[in-house]
């Protein structure tokens, strides 16, 4: 019996796991080299321009064999949680806003003026807190279904959903400015209620002022992100 060299086996077991450049062709370069080393899972993670065009809200349709790079998917969730967050705190401001404003009741020796500013204030109030419950259990659905179909391994369903309830985040986000708007105009309203003379003019004018450069401002914001992200 001959012993061979323990060397012959290591030598043998790592030919089969490096490249041999002899063996290379002439012409592959070495980035090119580089890229047919790179684990697969990264090149697969690479290839997901159709999940990008449902994930931002569009109506294409994907195909079975997309591949869904699931840090994307978690940032765009996260983004649309985001929604109902801020939509449960305009609620619960808008109900301390009318709990602390003296409009419950109008009463007979109220002038005209201060009927007509409670009742618009009662408007505005119940606006904000509706089109804010709508924001928050909307966008909490989105993400709760998005994130089950996920969990379950089953990406064609999530793109699936994700692309078919591109209506309710549309009307989401817009009862999320509803919202926004009438939680800002019963503030204004508040200070009129909630004063006597002409000081509450004063104040209420000129909040009203500042809320009306606070909403030309984000509502730039909001035009310039449509025109960037989605055109």
């Amino acid at each position: 019996f001959t012993t061979e060299p323990e060397t012959s086996n290591s030598v043998s077991n790592s030919s089969t796991m490096v490249f041999s450049v002899a063996t290379m062709p002439a012409n592959l370069n070495v980035a090119t080299s580089i890229t047919a080393l790179k684990p697969a899972s990264e090149v697969l993670l690479g290839a997901v321009p159709a999940a990008a065009m449902v994930l931002r809200g569009g109506d294409a349709t994907v195909a079975a064999e997309t591949v869904l790079d699931l840090n994307r998917v978690r940032i765009r969730l996260e983004g649309l949680s985001s929604y109902g967050v801020i939509s449960s705190l305009l609620m619960n401001a808008t109900l301390g806003i009318f709990g602390m404003t003296r409009a419950k009741i109008i009463k007979k020796e109220d002038s005209t003026v201060d009927r007509i500013v409670k009742t618009i204030f009662l408007s505005l109030v119940s606006l904000s807190i509706i089109t804010g419950f709508y924001t928050t259990i909307v966008f909490t659905l989105l993400v709760l279904y998005s994130k089950t179909a996920l969990g379950m391994a089953n990406d064609d369903a999530f793109l699936k959903f994700f692309s078919q309830t591109a209506y309710a985040r549309q009307t989401g986000f817009q009862s999320f400015i509803i919202s926004l708007v009438s939680f800002t105009a019963s503030f204004c309203l508040s200070l009129i209620i909630n004063y006597e003379g002409p000081i509450r003019w004063y104040a209420s004018s000129l909040s009203a002022l500042l809320a009306f450069l606070s909403m030309v401002s984000w509502s730039k914001l909001i035009s310039f992100g449509g025109e960037i992200l989605f055109s």
